[in-house]
């Protein structure tokens, strides 16, 4: 399991798997160290987010905020998005 959510406070978090549940997360891409996607926010916004093992290495979101240095709702949703994606995998694999 990844542990991302101690970067985040609550409401960042809350926004950013509210973004995920509402379909905003695009173009998802896994690659085993790297988590990539778009955001579709006030403009479609580009996420990567560097692994290192079970931790956040890295992270970078074109919008606004994030630029400024500041952690986004865009990063928290394409976690969510992992998240999810780990937990469908975890299940099937459990079927197998």
């Amino acid at each position: 399991m990844l542990h991302w959510k101690v970067l985040f406070d609550c409401r960042t978090e809350k926004r950013g798997a509210d973004y995920y549940h509402r379909g905003l997360v695009r173009n998802y891409q896994f690659d085993g160290s790297s988590i990539t996607a778009e955001v579709r926010g006030t403009r479609l916004y580009q996420v990567r987010i560097m692994l290192e093992g079970s931790e956040v290495a890295d992270m970078d979101c074109t919008c606004p905020y994030a630029r400024s240095g500041m952690i986004c709702k865009h990063m928290a949703a394409v976690l969510t998005a992992y998240d999810s994606e780990a937990e469908q995998n975890e299940a099937s694999d459990e079927h197998l």
